[in-house]
């Protein structure tokens, strides 16, 4: 009696292996069907991308806030222990931090009026200049070096900018060439659709560039 319920345990796991078997190998025939095909980022998940990148040094900016504030309250307790010369002296070496303070916001100001002079001059949109950060140049002592670091800081992002847009174009292109269907481009000639990359370019509308690029290259192949 005790072999045949060792035997009928045996067949039931074995079973029971042979359909987890199978499962895991559907499973994996399923996945390998799967389209793998690289989704096309649109102008608005580029953004979004930088976006994050910004809302670090906001929250970067938020936690110094807090810093800053319980620092207050820290020499407010030890003011209140200080004799009269102390007290004297922490509130002039108070107020030469304040005028600092002051001077440094200054900087930033003028900093960030640079930085829209400097986005433009580039041709990217406006937007960009909210993604540009410049407070830590205006510690910089040396105008001429602040202004260089950040025409520098500028040109690395119009470069990484330029960078995602052209891989971008290049998925499309791809996905186009595998049978896909993206949005048409104008249908004009090649000077006027030129023209019009280059009006979305300095704009910063990604998916204007890509539809103008595959009109031209799919107007190009029915030519041919």
């Amino acid at each position: 009696m005790a072999d045949v319920n060792t035997n009928t345990a045996t067949q039931t796991q074995e079973q029971g292996n042979g359909t987890q078997t199978n499962t895991t190998a559907n499973a994996n025939t399923t996945g390998a069907g799967a389209d793998n095909t690289p989704k096309v980022k649109t102008e608005e998940e580029i953004r979004a991308e930088l976006q994050k990148e910004y809302e670090k040094m906001a929250d970067k900016r938020v936690t110094d806030a807090i810093k800053k504030k319980e620092k207050e309250w820290a020499d407010k307790q030890a003011k209140e222990k200080m004799t009269e010369d102390e007290r004297r002296q922490a509130e002039e070496q108070e107020l030469l931090q304040a005028q600092a303070k002051r001077d440094l916001d200054l900087t930033i100001k003028g900093l960030k009026l640079d930085v829209v002079d400097a986005v433009q001059e580039m041709g990217l949109d406006a937007g960009f200049r909210n993604l540009i950060a410049v407070e830590d140049l205006a510690t910089i002592a040396d105008e001429d070096e602040r202004k260089t670091k950040l025409t520098e800081r500028v040109k690395g992002m119009k470069k990484l900018f330029d960078a995602e847009v052209a891989k971008e174009v290049a998925k499309a292109k791809a996905e186009f060439l595998k049978g896909s269907t993206p949005a048409t481009g104008s249908s004009s000639n090649n000077k006027k659709d030129e023209t019009k990359y280059d009006a979305y370019k300095k704009a910063g509308n990604v998916k204007g560039m890509l539809n103008e690029k595959l009109g031209a290259y799919r107007n190009k192949e029915n030519e041919e």
